[in-house]
């Protein structure tokens, strides 16, 4: 089992957007806080495989089932019952996936029965969404309902969430176990931050013009 994917943010700069945010609302500073939380956490769950930059919502969902029965079918061949292997069909299908998770396009494949290959391939579908569905307990602290398709897993995962006078701070742990694993995940991450903090500076920028301080 590979190590807990940790993500902590408590960024200088995000903070300094946040203040400077805070003082042109009228809203509670506890509040708005936990609301930039929420927001940045959505952005982690949008770029979470099979979500990426630009694919997000069902059709992330469509992305993850396309390429889940597209290494399924590129392992197995349906056939009848007096045609078919003995195999046991997700031993094979977890031992022909790379270090990306992925069945590699030249690969053996193996007559398995048609009933058992349709009952597994149902299964392997049902699974997607599961390494954003880590971030659920997240989502549950901070008050964001990602979509069904990742709420419905139970992935392990927690949330600590710290709210002061003028800086927040969360930890969110991913501890699907393949997480870590994940090649780019936590630029990924990196970037929904970057996201939200941009969208930040560019409302400061609106309520405070010349006087913001990022246009110095």
């Amino acid at each position: 089992m590979s190590d807990d994917l940790r993500i902590s943010f408590d960024v200088s700069r995000f903070n300094r957007a946040l203040l400077a945010y805070a003082e042109n609302s009228k809203r509670d500073m506890g509040e708005i806080m936990e609301q930039q939380a929420r927001l940045v956490l959505r952005n982690v769950v949008e770029l979470t495989p099979p979500g990426k930059p630009g694919v997000k919502g069902t059709a992330a969902k469509k992305l993850g089932e396309a390429s889940v029965k597209g290494d399924v079918r590129r392992l197995f061949t349906p056939v009848r019952k007096a045609q078919a292997e003995e195999t046991a069909l997700a031993s094979i299908h977890q031992q022909a996936r790379n270090n990306k998770g992925r069945v590699p396009r030249r690969v053996g494949k193996h007559r398995v029965y048609s009933a058992d290959f349709n009952r597994y391939l149902r299964a392997q579908v049902m699974k997607v969404g599961s390494l954003a569905g880590g971030w659920n307990e997240a989502a549950r602290k901070l008050g964001y309902n990602p979509p069904a398709w990742i709420r419905r897993h139970n992935s392990p995962g927690s949330a600590e969430v710290r709210v002061g006078n003028e800086k927040l701070s969360v930890t969110m742990t991913n501890r699907v176990d393949y997480a870590s694993d994940q090649k780019g995940l936590e630029r990924r991450i990196d970037l929904a931050l970057r996201k939200q903090e941009q969208n930040l500076v560019r409302q400061v920028d609106k309520y405070m013009g010349d006087n913001s301080p990022f246009r110095k």
